[in-house]
């Protein structure tokens, strides 16, 4: 599973030992905000978007924590912490979605619009990743 893959990666780099500095949830999005300013966003699944106060105070408590703790919960089945997992992990990995890094691992950068998304002729074996602003 891909997730396993990124957190087996961040959790040997000494990145993994950043505190998170905020977390922000609404009912579409949950971001993460890490003590050097790196950021990163998660679509929060759609069952997630009734926020409770158990759950809120479940990622208030993550606030000052190490990154990686709440990166944790995307192996969990609590649906907010999840997306705050997946936030977490996002903003860990900003230094290194840059073409270099990725050419180095045999991957490629490919602008596409969204509206061609479908339209592009991916290969079945390759892993996509669509990230817009």
């Amino acid at each position: 599973m891909i997730l396993d893959e990124v957190y087996d990666f961040f959790r040997t780099l000494p990145d993994a030992r950043l505190s998170v500095e905020e977390i922000v949830v609404n009912a579409g999005f949950t971001g993460v905000l890490l003590e050097d300013g790196r950021a990163g966003v998660a679509m929060n699944i759609r069952s997630a978007n009734t926020v409770t106060e158990a759950g809120l105070e479940s990622l208030r408590r993550r606030v000052g924590h190490n990154a990686m703790e709440l990166a944790g919960e995307v192996f969990g089945s609590d649906r907010l912490a999840c997306s705050a997992g997946v936030a977490s992990l996002s903003a860990l990995s900003q230094p290194y979605l840059n073409e270099a890094f990725l050419a180095s691992h045999g991957l490629t950068v490919k602008a596409a619009g969204f509206a061609r998304i479908l339209a592009e002729d991916i290969p079945p074996e390759s892993r996509g990743c669509f990230i817009s602003w």
